[in-house]
């Protein structure tokens, strides 16, 4: 499936709403530890091939902290490119203050992105008042659709259902990526929002969980080890297909997140793609190569997840 110009009832009509697998990639490094463009064509066009909905490039997995501005910039532009109008690209808009957010905005949407994805601030724990202003500013500097990103594990900041909304009611917001854990409150938001924004989830061991009650899709990491298991779930979540969606999240999402969701992301990550493949290069420091524990962990894993790898005849 391809995601093209969804859309949710009321006021967003004709924007562009995010929904399906979005995978969210890694940035590939060469040898020397500058971006590779090559890879970062080759790992798109793997992603896009695989049926996934979209690319979003770059977040946390993709590593934006070790990333100057240009080389965010060169990242997205590299992925709007390679993905020629197939899939829609949202640029990873992760920053501190509301001023460096609004800027990658328009660097990102002369890039040519198809949305932004915007984190809260970090770092400095703004009030509500300060959390509201902040998106409602980068949204009137900028046309992107603007999706959401609630991270409070990373950032120590939640968006909780007031903020939320008011935020939806902001015509150009028309998603979010959620990471909250607590799938109670989770649910007492997506009920909030209604119809009025896109909920995706903000991990893939959340998509089945959010599903039940509105989910429109996954921003994920899994892809990475492979995308079909991901895209299939997905469809097999739409076809009422409950046993084989739970077999991927079990058996596929599952190993995964245990082998590599630890401190020092994406670095074990990179390192399972290197085994299964699909090489990115290491992460930059303060990132660090797995440990002999870790990289025996996610060699078993491998193992472990085989039957996922292998392309269907």
């Amino acid at each position: 499936m391809r995601a093209a110009k969804h859309t949710l009832k009321g006021k967003k009509r004709g924007i562009y709403v995010p929904e399906g697998m979005i995978t969210a990639m890694v940035t590939p490094f060469d040898g020397a530890g500058e971006l590779d463009e090559k890879a970062l064509r080759k790992l798109a066009e793997w992603q896009i091939g695989a049926g996934v909905d979209g690319l979003m490039i770059p977040g946390g997995c993709g590593e934006f902290v070790n990333l100057t501005d240009a080389e965010r910039l060169k990242a997205v532009e590299i992925a709007v490119s390679q993905t020629a109008g197939r899939v829609p690209v949202i640029a990873g808009v992760l920053a501190a203050t509301t001023r460096h957010a609004a800027e990658l905005c328009k660097r990102f949407e002369g890039a040519g992105a198809s949305a932004a994805l915007v984190l809260t601030p970090y770092y400095v724990n703004p009030s509500l008042d300060g959390l509201f202003r902040h998106f409602e500013t980068v949204a009137q500097n900028t046309s992107l659709p603007i999706l959401l990103y609630n991270n409070p594990g990373r950032t120590g900041i939640d968006l909780g259902t007031e903020i939320l909304n008011r935020l939806a009611d902001i015509p150009t917001i028309v998603g979010i990526k959620e990471c909250q854990r607590d799938i109670g409150l989770v649910i007492e938001r997506m009920h909030t929002v209604g119809d009025r924004i896109s909920y995706l989830a903000g991990d893939d061991d959340l998509t089945i969980p959010m599903y039940s009650f509105g989910c429109r899709g996954d921003v994920g990491i899994t892809n990475l080890i492979a995308p079909e298991p991901q895209v299939e779930l997905w469809a097999a979540l739409n076809r009422g297909d409950w046993a084989t969606a739970v077999d991927i999240h079990i058996n596929f999402i599952m190993p995964i997140f245990s082998a590599v969701l630890t401190k020092n992301h994406p670095a074990p990550m990179k390192r399972m793609m290197a085994l299964a493949g699909h090489p990115m290069g290491d992460a930059r420091l303060p990132l660090v190569a797995p440990g002999a524990d870790q990289e025996a962990k996610i060699k078993a894993t491998l193992k472990a997840i085989d039957r996922f790898l292998k392309p269907k005849t």
